[in-house]
């Protein structure tokens, strides 16, 4: 896992930085984190990502621009967030997703299956 590179979508700080180390502990190495929705959109446009990581919700904004660019790359997303899933935007409900809060091992789980 050490060579993927991973998006990490989240607007907030201490979720993502624990994300960040639930990846670094699975083996994941290359890993970028974006905040908010343009940053998120900018990084799903043009990086090269072997998977997304990402809030349903950046400060309100919902994450459907960001699944647009990534369904139209063919870049994996999987969606993490305490929302339930009838509150998410009809473009994503059929993305993968986790609820907050997750263990280390259902996250890297996860993300295992989506980039397999």
């Amino acid at each position: 896992m050490a060579e993927k590179r991973v998006l990490v979508v989240e607007d907030e700080y201490l979720i993502a930085t624990e994300i960040e180390a639930v990846l670094r502990e699975g083996g994941i190495e290359d890993i970028v984190s974006a905040a908010t929705e343009e940053a998120g959109l900018k990084e799903a446009r043009h990086g090269r990502w072997d998977a997304v990581i990402a809030d349903a919700n950046l400060n309100g904004i919902g994450i459907d621009r960001i699944a647009a660019a990534l369904f139209h790359r063919g870049i994996p997303l999987l969606i993490v967030t305490g929302y339930n899933p009838e509150s998410l935007p009809p473009e994503v409900c059929e993305v993968p997703r986790m609820s907050k809060p997750f263990t280390g091992p259902e996250l890297m789980g996860k993300l295992t299956q989506i980039m397999a």
